[in-house]
């Protein structure tokens, strides 16, 4: 990630600490989940990888976006209503999704 907008967050996150608050951030576990939270935790940022399954799904919502799905996640992870799972290391991702699974954007060093 680009590091002024590290800085940036650094900056916030620290006004935010000064007032009392404590940052904590949650993503679904995935393969984009488990880079997350690697890259956020090597900058001293508290990151928990969700189970999808513990995630409510709340009835009767025919609209369904990411900003709302975002807000019902914020809500279910406050009052710690989600199953925290423990993410693999990178070796044992990489074991897991081999090298075709994973999503071409992805760049993959093979270690050659």
């Amino acid at each position: 990630m680009d590091p002024q907008k590290w800085n940036v967050y650094k900056i916030w996150s620290s006004n935010v600490s000064i007032k009392g608050y404590k940052i904590k951030l949650c993503y679904e576990a995935s393969y984009v989940g488990y880079c997350l939270q690697r890259d956020l935790i090597s900058n001293g940022i508290h990151c928990d990888i969700v189970s999808p399954s513990s995630i409510p799904s709340p009835r009767g919502k025919a609209i369904k976006t990411d900003r709302i799905d975002a807000g019902y996640l914020a809500q279910f992870y406050a009052n710690d209503l989600l199953t925290i799972v423990q993410p693999p290391d990178e070796e044992q991702e990489q074991s897991f999704w081999g090298q075709s699974q994973v999503p071409e954007w992805v760049s993959v060093d093979s270690g050659t």
